[in-house]
């Protein structure tokens, strides 16, 4: 009995393990978290996501899509400016951070059959230098972690890029929205989640 007990607890163990890899998805295992949303009414999901690919891609780069499951993620140019008010060494030290939006969109149904549109933007600053210097600085030894040729190689930066979420950008989330709805012919108001 306790072998069969210990084996239906393996299974059980394994089979949420196969089910937990399986949901991770474009957005990773977290869920989108709060965005703008609205409904398109009678609009197929499938005209929704070519719509809401066609409307992001006027300003942002898609970095990834995933038409099975309805999502898409997208970058925006880089742009300098203030990430935040902040302190006055950092006004002083780096008036200018390298800023970028990353937009996450998901369409996904309701259980009145109806097509929902999420749209959530994201503010981010790129924070690889802080980072570099604090790893530094944690080391235990003179020598470097990362060789010189990792450190100058542009696939190397790219991967060691560090970007932290600043804000919510609710008037991007808006302004994206207005851009589909228009595309697909409604007229239905968007709500901030």
């Amino acid at each position: 009995m306790c072998k069969t007990h210990l084996s239906l607890t393996t299974l059980l163990a394994m089979f949420l393990l196969v089910g937990c890899s399986q949901r991770e998805g474009l957005f990773g295992s977290e869920a989108l978290g709060p965005a703008t949303w609205a409904n398109l009414e009678k609009i197929s999901s499938a005209k929704a996501f070519a719509a809401s690919q066609q409307a992001v891609q006027q300003e942002y780069r898609i970095e990834s899509r995933d038409p099975e499951n309805l999502k898409l993620l997208a970058i925006s140019p880089l742009y300098s400016g203030r990430a935040s008010a902040g302190t006055l060494r950092e006004g002083l030290t780096n008036p200018k951070d390298t800023l970028r939006k990353m937009v996450q969109l998901q369409i996904s149904r309701d259980r009145l059959g109806r097509s929902v549109l999420r749209v959530r933007v994201e503010v981010q600053r790129r924070d690889t230098g802080q980072m570099r210097a604090f790893a530094y600085q944690r080391q235990r030894s003179d020598l470097p972690a990362v060789t010189p040729i990792e450190q100058e190689s542009p696939a190397g930066a790219e991967k060691t890029t560090v970007w932290t979420t600043i804000r919510r950008d609710r008037p991007s989330e808006q302004q994206i929205i207005e851009i589909i709805k228009t595309q697909l012919g409604l007229t239905t108001t968007a709500t901030a989640g």
